[in-house]
């Protein structure tokens, strides 16, 4: 599979058409695409066709993996394993009950924990289900829906998570 780089005639954006694990570094930081990985189905609407990438800066990791379910998460911990392992993870899916699965939660095993959720959403996200299987692991969570933008700074050795509220 190739990824082709593209760039829009009109805008002037460039594009890139990911099938394959692919990275990016710009000086101390790196990008990896880490899923697709594969050709998938583009006119599909499921959320296991998110991209999910890590951002490395130093030996500090974010995961995020936009609105992955439970068969994408289970899909990442048998292709990448320990490669998952970061010191924040985002939140599959809003925080929903279709995520964040305990085996996927014990491979990352993140300090902190994102969830990107609109205040009073109408389908409830996140899951208490969930925030309480976080909760578990001993992880931080961190929440829009109460704590408004969430700001994290990667350094080094160190991060550093600041909320708007």
């Amino acid at each position: 599979f190739m990824n082709e780089i593209k760039e829009e005639e009109k805008s002037g954006a460039i594009f890139l058409n990911i099938e394959e694990m692919f990275e990016l570094n710009f000086s101390d930081t790196q990008v990896k695409f880490l899923y697709p990985d594969h050709k998938i189905d583009h006119t599909s609407k499921s959320n296991n066709n998110s991209v999910v990438l890590k951002i490395t800066q130093g030996d500090q990791d974010i995961l995020i993996t936009a609105d992955a379910e439970k068969e994408l998460e289970e899909y990442l911990i048998d292709t990448y394993g320990d490669e998952l392992e970061a010191e924040i993870l985002s939140l599959g899916h809003h925080g929903s009950l279709t995520s964040s699965i305990q085996e996927f939660l014990e491979i990352v095993s993140p300090k902190d924990a994102i969830v990107s959720a609109g205040e009073g959403n109408k389908f409830n996200h996140p899951a208490l289900r969930v925030l309480r299987r976080v909760e578990r692991a001993g992880i931080n969570t961190w929440r829009t829906d109460q704590q408004g933008d969430i700001m994290v700074t990667l350094k080094n050795n160190s991060y550093s998570i600041k909320t708007s509220r």
